[in-house]
């Protein structure tokens, strides 16, 4: 495997250890190492998305990407290129042995060649389209196997091609230390279309396509509208509210509370369930809060002198780590600035991920670097002053990276904690008392109907059985 592949995947697998909370891989260990593999990969951003297969694919995997053989001109970009695993495809030519024959020559060792078939980045409440383009290349790979198996004597060199659908969700893809799933779903065998292919390839192009698009759906949360893909989001978060306790199963509890709503549109009491979740989320933008902080009093009296003592005990306990988070808050607020600001100045979701991202990347080796040097130029440039060097600054970031979530957990906490404060006891707290204990009354309506509509799903609609199973486990749990 090239060196400068490594060096990428280690770059990437750095910066994302820092981006991420947590990553959660499903499936990886299952890829067969045996014969070629095409992936067919959810595309919700330009920059993380490649990222992420580079970080979570097996050791002894190189992924290849397509890039247009233009970019191949040039000896030096050439050399980059081939090192990173693009593979050129002449997207000009009507001949398809040439526009996939650097992809086939990928498939003739063994690789894997890793597309994103809908074709950009996007930001929706569902998958795109897919594109034919890898259903092509696929089947055609097929068909020339089928054909040299006919005439060789020993067979084909190499085993029949799989596909493997990849789909990469991100809990807040613009939000830095959120989480992503990443699940690598069953391979889909080729040859039960190959001989469709040949008697009619655009039917059966579409057929494999639209194969794969359902995979893809099966491993990633769609909804037909956003206010659907919404809803189901809040209600996950009411009836589960630690979603880190439950990140391997994200995809699938989010999109089961989907297929509750849409598949129960007519109903009265859902109907009723999701306006009153469209209220209460409209409810908690207006006062500034998240639901985790109306979660919090759910069981407790909302009154000043609680709200006053969380407010106290919150800021006490964020007082006590400032000695120990002020040196890394000092030496990486020049990042956090300049995040802030291009998450301002940019229009599309997919933008600020890619483009807060890039910021870190670039500045972090810049911050590390000046501190390492500083470091062993007050030990005279010795090789032991190297090697401290190169301890302390390693520990150093160790530490910020595994103390920042506590940290800026407390911190949104206590400004949640403010501005609970603010509305139970500020100028208008009559009114804005009232208010908060209106939201706490409403997220209980909202647990009570939406268990009640689980339990009586329960027997007839698969989402709702397995949303009541997964309830009553989590409740064992607890």
């Amino acid at each position: 495997m090239p060196r400068l592949y490594n060096g990428v995947r280690t770059l990437a697998k750095g910066a994302f250890w820092i981006w991420f909370k947590q990553i959660e891989v499903l499936g990886a260990d299952q890829l067969p190492d045996d014969r070629p593999l095409l992936m067919y990969v959810t595309h919700c951003n330009m920059i993380l998305d490649p990222g992420i297969l580079l970080t979570t694919t097996p050791e002894n995997i190189q992924c290849h990407f397509w890039a247009a053989n233009i970019f191949f001109k040039n000896k030096l970009a050439k050399w980059i290129l081939d090192s990173l695993g693009a593979v050129a495809v002449d997207r000009q030519t009507k001949n398809n042995d040439l526009l996939f024959n650097a992809t086939f020559e990928v498939f003739e060792q063994n690789g894997v060649v890793a597309l994103f078939p809908e074709g950009t980045s996007y930001t929706l409440p569902h998958i795109m389209d897919l594109k034919d383009g890898a259903s092509w290349a696929a089947l055609e790979y097929g068909a020339k196997l089928r054909d040299q198996a006919k005439t060789a004597i020993n067979g084909p060199k190499t085993k029949m091609i799989k596909i493997v659908p990849v789909g990469i969700t991100y809990t807040h893809k613009q939000k830095w230390r959120s989480a992503a799933i990443v699940h690598y779903g069953d391979p889909v065998d080729i040859e039960p279309f190959l001989d469709g292919f040949k008697e009619n390839p655009k039917a059966t192009v579409k057929q494999l396509t639209l194969a794969i698009h359902e995979a893809l759906a099966d491993i990633t949360v769609n909804a037909l509208t956003w206010d659907t893909f919404n809803q189901a989001h809040l209600a996950r978060k009411i009836l589960f509210p630690d979603e880190d306790s439950y990140l391997p199963d994200y995809v699938r509890v989010s999109q089961s509370f989907v297929d509750l709503f849409e598949k129960l549109e007519s109903d009265p009491e859902t109907k009723l369930v999701r306006e009153l979740l469209a209220e209460y989320d409209e409810a908690l933008k207006l006062l500034g809060v998240n639901d985790s902080s109306i979660h919090k009093y759910q069981h407790k009296k909302v009154g000043i002198f609680r709200v006053t003592l969380d407010l106290v005990w919150n800021a006490t306990k964020l007082l006590i780590e400032v000695p120990l988070s002020l040196p890394g808050f000092i030496f990486h607020f020049p990042i956090f600035v300049i995040a802030k600001w291009l998450e301002k100045n940019e229009q599309y979701e997919e933008t600020k991920a890619q483009m807060k991202l890039l910021s870190t990347v670039l500045l972090m080796p810049c911050l590390y670097g000046g501190l390492f040097a500083l470091l062993w130029k007050t030990m005279n440039y010795s090789t032991f002053g190297f090697f401290i060097s190169v301890v302390l600054v390693s520990s150093f970031a160790t530490y910020h990276v595994h103390s920042v979530d506590r940290r800026y957990d407390m911190i949104k906490t206590l400004t949640t904690a403010w501005k609970v404060f603010a509305a139970v006891v500020g100028k208008e707290h009559h009114q804005g008392r009232k208010v908060f204990i209106s939201l706490v009354e409403m997220r209980k309506s909202i647990t009570r109907r939406l268990c009640d509509i689980i339990e009586q799903q329960g027997k007839r609609l698969e989402c709702a059985q397995y949303l009541r199973n997964y309830l009553n486990r989590s409740k064992k749990l607890m």
